[in-house]
This record gives C-alpha cells, structure tokens and sequence, in this order.
C-alpha cells in the first residue's frame, strides 16, 4: 500500500505567550492538535526529559574533570604569624620577637600516570554512552507522547460510539414504546429497550471520564492544558514498510541504542579495568617550586626535578579493587549478550505483531460490515415479526463494538510501528510527520 507525503503543520506561539505558558497558568488548547505540533510543545516541557537533560549535561563535566589529571597543577601558600624564638649555643645567643611569613609556589606536571591516562579514555567513551542515553530519552519521550496521544483518540473513539449508541438505542425505545401503544410488541420488549438506554448511561458516564484521564496524561507530557487532537483518517490506507523479518531483525541488532549502549559500557568497564590494575605501576612528575620565608632572616630557594612515587603495597585494597573491576568488566560482557538475546526476541515478536496487527485490521473491517449487515438483516425481521428487540438490540452493540475494535486496531498498528522505528533507533520527527499524513487533514 501507497504511503502519502504528509503535510508539515506549523504550530506558532508568540515569546508572550510562551512566557505565559511559564510564568502563569498553563494555556489551554482549543484547536484540535496533532501529532507533530504535539511534539514541539513536549521536548521544551515534559519535565521528565528535562530533568534527564541537565543530568545528561552534569554527567558531561567528567571529561574536563578526568584531562584535569593529565595536565599542569599549580599550587600556592602563604602564611604568616607572631614568633617569639630564643636560640642558644656554645657560641651565639640570638633571640627574635617579630612577624614570620611564609611564601611558596609549586608547578608540577604529571609524565607518567596510566590510573589517569586511562581515566581519561574511560571519560570520553561516557560521553559517548551521554549521547547514546540522550538519543534513547528522546525516542522515548516521541513513544511516551504517541502513546498518550492515541490513548486521547481511543478515549474519543469510546465516547462518540457510546454517543452514537445512545442515539440508536433512544430511537429503537421509542420505537418500541409506539409499537407497545398500539399492541405490537409486549411490555418486556419496552423494559428490554429502557434497560439498554439506560446502560448507554453508564457507558456514556465512563468514556467521559476515560477522556478526561487521557487528556490530563498527555496535557503532564506537554505542559498545556488541550481540549482535542487530530484523529486518523479512517478512510485512509496506511501501512509501515519492512523488509523481510530476518533483514529486518539484523537490521535491528545493528543499530539499536540500547545495544550499542551495552557495547560502549563493556568498553568503558575494560578501561576502568586496566586503571585499577595499572594502580600497582609509579607515578612520575615534574616539579618546580619557589620558597621565600622571612623571619630573623629571609630565606629563598628554588628547585626544579622529577618526583616519582610508588605504593606497592595497599593492605591488601588495591588487590580487592582489581578483582572488582574484574568481575565488572565480565558482567558487562553478560549485559551485551543478554541485551542481544532480548533483542532479538523483541524484535521477532514485535516484526510478528505488525504482521498480525495488518490482518487484524483487514478482518475488523471484515467484522463491521458484516455487523452492520446483520443489524439491518434482524431490524427487518424485527419490523415483520419475526426477531424481538433484544435481537435488535444486540445486533446494535455488535456493530458498535466492531467499529470501536477497528478504530482501536488501526491506533495498535500505527504505535507498533512507532516501537519498530524506536526498536532500529530511528524514531525521529520524519516518522511522527509520517503519522500526520494519516491523520484527517484540514
């Protein structure tokens, strides 16, 4: 099936309004919104991205903290204090009641230091799994959103059939009760039409408050309070292309984030393995610094050199922190093979559910007009005598329930493949455009 270029809608605030939507209340959307729009306004409010967001750029910081350990240290100090100093010898007494200060600066510049030098790799493979992470948030923030988005429409969808049902059934009781008035049908039937109508009170009652739930959840994601969005099309053919399903699930194994998320944290847990290890090797600097103490007499050196330092025994710590991050680095291999596993399988069952979800519609559909048939096949019989009202009336549910179960599978699909898209680690904003081209157009 043929798959329509969507039409980009452009959703505009002025900066007031946007302040607004900050500083006061939040604004209410009247205008139906789509998936798109939907969109611009979640990645600048869901508080639960954001929040991720400043932790994602927190997190960023260790690179410069990790170099930090690789370059230059400069350290001062400077004292100064009353002394009171009597100094005796076989020769001199010297005596001294003044102010004693204490000036010195230290340069020192790390040559070898693997613990660091390593530390420094590990950092910079971090922000790379930063990256990874923020790419995965978004992608699930897009599903979380589409979720909530659809849960409106399926909320919707349950109201106006409900809505409809109402009508239909209050038309079939009156009906009923003027056949009654002239002896047509018995007073049971009118009872069986009054009890219909009155629980399509109760579904009614019911899909009012499921839309409003649906409505708070999504109106949390994008910070504004919104009355409707934009349903799909159901005249509409839409379909998500895949390849064959081995292609497909390879494809998946390539370039999932959480994956390659996996494989970047076995990499950084061999790196903070060898840092812990190479521990046991010394440290070696280059050092320069300036003294200048004043007190009964001023004092000034300096001095330029290496310093090395070696601490090859730790009571045992250093011994406890290799086998640590030994076995860290082992379970950071299990984590990529069974992310791999669950992928796979994941992404089996998912390519499967696709499938199911296009026969699912195409039997749905099916169903419909077969219900609708068979509600008109038994009205007829209902008018010359031969079905009651409850067969009417059940005829009615049947072909309500079939259009609900239609609308609800076409929703299935379309957030499937939503789940597909985020599974290969390609749900962007051109998928959601996508969606927008199914929905009804203005």
């Amino acid at each position: 099936m043929s798959i329509r270029n969507p039409k980009k809608h452009v959703f505009l605030f002025s900066s007031l309004a946007v302040s607004l939507g900050l500083l006061a209340s939040p604004l209410s959307l009247a205008q139906p919104l789509n998936l798109v729009q939907a969109w611009d306004l979640a990645k600048d409010a869901d508080t639960q991205w954001l929040s991720l967001e400043m932790s994602f750029k927190s997190r960023e910081e260790i690179k410069a903290q990790a170099r930090a350990a690789l370059l230059p240290k400069l350290s001062t100090s400077y004292s100064t204090a009353q002394v009171d100093t009597t100094t005796s010898a076989s020769s001199v007494n010297q005596d001294y009641d003044g102010t004693s200060t204490n000036l010195s600066v230290s340069l020192s510049q790390p040559l070898l230091n693997l613990p660091a030098y390593h530390g420094y790799s590990a950092s910079k493979i971090e922000l790379s799994i930063i990256e990874l992470e923020r790419k995965a948030a978004l992608q699930a923030l897009k599903l979380r959103l589409a979720q909530a988005y659809f849960d409106v429409l399926s909320a919707q969808e349950s109201k106006n059939l409900a809505v409809s049902e109402q009508k239909a059934i209050e038309r079939q009781l009156d009906q009923t009760q003027q056949r009654f008035k002239v002896g047509l049908v018995s007073k049971t039937d009118v009872l069986e039409a009054q009890a219909a109508f009155d629980q399509t009170q109760v579904s009614l009652a019911l899909s009012q408050n499921e839309i409003t739930i649906a409505r708070e959840n999504l109106s949390i994601i994008l910070g504004q309070t919104i009355e409707a969005v934009v349903d799909i099309d159901k005249k509409r053919v839409f379909e998500w292309e895949l390849p064959t399903q081995e292609d497909w699930v390879n494809k998946v194994i390539e370039m999932n984030l959480g994956l390659t998320l996996a494989k970047h944290q076995l990499d950084q847990a061999n790196l903070n393995y060898k840092s812990v290890k190479s521990s046991y090797w010394p440290t070696l600097e280059a050092v320069a610094s300036y003294s200048d103490a004043e007190a009964s007499s001023d004092t000034q050196s300096e001095s330029i050199g290496l310093q090395a330092n070696w601490v090859p025994f730790q009571g045992g710590g250093l011994v406890s922190k290799v086998r640590q991050a030994e076995l860290n680095y082992k379970k950071a291999q299990q984590d990529v093979s069974g992310a791999e596993i669950r992928l796979r399988r994941d992404a089996n069952n998912l390519y499967k559910t696709l499938e199911t979800d296009v026969v699912r519609i195409t039997a749905q559909k099916q169903a419909t007009l077969s219900s609708e048939s068979a509600l008109e096949a038994t009205q007829a019989g209902y008018e010359v005598g031969t079905r009651n009202v409850v067969d009417v009336l059940q005829a009615q549910r049947s072909v309500f329930r079939a259009r609900k179960d239609l609308a609800l599978a076409k929703y299935a699909y379309i957030i499937n493949g939503l789940k597909a898209a985020e599974l290969l680690g390609q749900l962007d904003v051109k998928k959601l455009e996508q969606v927008v081209g199914w929905l009804k157009q203005s």
